[in-house]
């Protein structure tokens, strides 16, 4: 009997491998629960808005493991970073298994 878990097609050097992470791009649609992220009171104050893109990794149940913001208005980013980690989306499968994956998500900030 085999020992492993992964199927006997399944080898080290096979780049389909369902092991490795995949890129899915924007991932705003995916959401099961897509928290809103607070607007910081500084901003708000003096009437500042943007867009805030949030680059996340997602575990294979759909889980957010890290967020990190890589593009807007940085005094946005701590709340869009905040709101991505407390997220949750659709697992994201190839040939039916569910892999990790990693994608953005958008943030507009308006008053």
């Amino acid at each position: 009997a085999n020992a492993a878990k992964n199927s006997p097609e399944s080898h080290p050097t096979d780049k389909t491998q369902p092991a490795q992470m995949i890129s899915v791009g924007a991932l705003n649609s995916r959401a099961v629960r897509l928290k809103t992220p607070l607007y910081p009171v500084g901003a708000r104050k003096i009437g500042v808005q943007g867009r805030v893109e949030v680059q996340i990794t997602l575990d294979e149940n759909g889980n957010v493991l890290t967020a990190k913001a890589i593009s807007g208005n940085a005094v946005f980013y701590a709340a869009a970073e905040n709101a991505a980690r407390g997220s949750k989306f659709q697992p994201v499968l190839v040939n039916n298994q569910p892999v990790k994956a990693s994608g953005f998500l958008v943030y507009n900030f308006t008053l």
